[in-house]
């Protein structure tokens, strides 16, 4: 139920638009001047509220400009309910971020269009933000386990891999650990570009070799291969052969060298007695 906050100081006019609301299934508050109001809307956090412009003490204009203020009211929606109708009036509470004007006098049938309307309105960007949010989370949560240059899983998505994948491997697992001799000397924009197309080649040469179980980039310059098949040293030659080719980046031609290791793990990974393969120092 949306709970809207009426601030008028004119009692009969409150109470008629407190009672019309809750017709209309509304949850309302009443305050009876502006700095009651502001202390309301502080307190409850209303999911709208409608606010008399001419009040004594504090009037609409001061009312909507103090809520602003506070980052805990100023995104809630306000529509003025008023007798002034001049532009200059209209404009001056548009200006400083109401969202409508009701003109007294009005029609319960007016009141319900314009409720209704502003809470669609409402919904509608809350929605979007919601997205918004959805979108940074999964972003977030994507640059927790994948290298954002070359797409690959860095070392939380490869525990994270290989947990997953272990209850379903069979037999022995070779580790291939291989580093990029030169990456750190070559200038930082460079090295963006560079680990984006290794990541690439990286890729495509995961896809042609089916027994490599996981392929991951752990460090700037490290990478690492688990691998369950026959001929791990193949697959260290074929990185070999791949990095001995030329890199033209931005007109200008590289040159990398890898330095290779290879564990081979050659005890069974599931079954009582297992051996842990140990990651962290590879």
């Amino acid at each position: 139920m949306s709970k809207i906050l009426v601030i008028e100081d004119d009692t009969e006019v409150r109470e008629n638009l407190e009672e019309i609301l809750q017709l209309e299934g509304y949850e309302t508050i009443g305050a009876e001047n502006g700095i009651e109001g502001l202390e309301l809307a502080q307190t409850h956090l209303p999911d709208l509220i409608i606010c008399d412009v001419m009040m004594p003490g504090l009037d609409g204009y001061q009312v909507l400009a103090a809520l602003k203020d506070n980052p805990d009211t100023a995104t809630i929606p306000l529509i003025f309910l008023t007798a002034k109708v001049e532009r200059q009036d209209i404009r001056q509470g548009m200006n400083l971020g109401a969202d409508d004007y009701i003109t007294k006098p009005f029609i319960p049938e007016e009141l319900r269009t314009t409720l209704k309307s502003r809470f669609k309105k409402q919904e509608a960007v809350k929605q979007k933000y919601q997205k918004v949010i959805k979108e940074l989370e999964n972003k977030i949560d994507y640059l927790s386990y994948y290298n954002p240059l070359t797409q690959l899983p860095n070392r939380q998505g490869l525990y994270q891999k290989f947990n997953e994948l272990k209850p379903r491997l069979e037999g022995n697992l070779s580790v291939l650990v291989f580093s990029l001799n030169e990456l750190r000397s070559i200038y930082s924009n460079l090295i963006q570009i560079i680990l984006s197309n290794i990541g690439k080649k990286l890729q495509e040469y995961q896809k042609a070799e089916k027994d490599i179980v996981i392929l991951s980039h752990v460090n700037l310059d490290q990478f690492i291969i688990l691998y369950q098949g026959a001929n791990i040293d193949k697959i260290g030659q074929n990185i070999l052969d791949m990095f001995a080719e030329k890199w033209l980046i931005n007109a200008q031609e590289l040159w990398l060298t890898v330095s290779i290791g290879i564990a081979i793990h050659n005890q069974p990974l599931g079954g009582d007695g297992e051996r842990e393969v140990d990651l962290d120092n590879l």
